[in-house]
């Protein structure tokens, strides 16, 4: 047997990205011109990976992070929508679809539905209430104040 160390193979990370060290060292052996076999012998690392290393700009890896979608709506757009609903009574009474065209929102109805719910805002149909003259308001006044309500 000799002086063989069997060893694993290298495995890349989960995002199939290999380390830094491990791509230089393609890197060189590419540059003292081996054929990517002959990298593949020496180092394990598959053909496919090798030409990909080889073809990069850098050995660095790039550090992929998760790619997040830019939201449609900024926050001082939310804003102003939830300032406009809730100036009053009329203006609680809106659609969707009149406060994107009162506000001149680019984004959907349904985003601006959606963003609202995450502010704690959601479309619930207003309670009926009954119309109070000044008259009654008083007596009820009257009323609480010499009870104690």
């Amino acid at each position: 047997m000799g002086d063989t160390i069997l060893s694993p193979l290298p495995r890349a990370k989960e995002g199939g990205e290999w380390n830094t060290p491990t791509r230089s060292r393609v890197r060189t052996l590419v540059l003292e011109g081996k054929s990517d076999r002959k990298i593949f012998k020496e180092t394990g690392i598959p053909r496919s990976s090798v030409q990909r290393i080889r073809k990069e700009k850098s050995s660095r890896r790039s550090r992929k992070g998760k790619v997040y979608k830019p939201r449609m709506m900024t926050v001082r757009e939310i804003r102003q929508c939830i300032l406009h609903i809730s100036r009053d009574w009329s203006t609680r009474r809106l659609s969707f679809a009149q406060v994107k065209a009162k506000q001149g929102v680019k984004a959907s109805v349904r985003t601006i539905q959606q963003e609202l719910h995450r502010a704690g805002y959601r479309y619930c149909i207003a309670c009926p209430r009954p119309y109070i003259s000044c008259k009654q308001a008083k007596k009820r006044l009257d009323f609480a104040l010499s009870h104690r309500w």
